[in-house]
């Protein structure tokens, strides 16, 4: 049976199936949860978690940008990726 247009219509302009979109935006989805709360326990606990939150945003940036979904699939941390340089206080 095959999917309505609607479900199929973007993956397919993204050269992915719905299975393979679906696993793609399911991962970023889970990073993104991690990142909020890793967040949600730095607001409480200033202490935790201090730079947590932005380095998963970053690494998502840069696995996005670069098009590394498997990266994104795995979750693992992208191998291509240099890490994100701390900043000046």
């Amino acid at each position: 049976m095959a999917l309505p247009r609607f479900l199929t219509d973007h993956p397919e302009s993204a050269g992915e199936t719905y299975r393979e979109h679906s696993r793609v935006a399911f991962g970023i989805s889970r990073k993104l949860a991690g990142a909020a709360a890793a967040a949600l326990i730095h607001a409480i606990l200033p202490g935790f978690h201090k730079t947590t939150a932005s380095e998963q945003i970053h690494r998502l940036h840069r696995c996005l940008e670069a098009g590394d979904r498997d990266a994104l699939v795995r979750g693992t941390e992208p191998s291509h990726l240099e890490p994100v340089l701390e900043r000046p206080a």
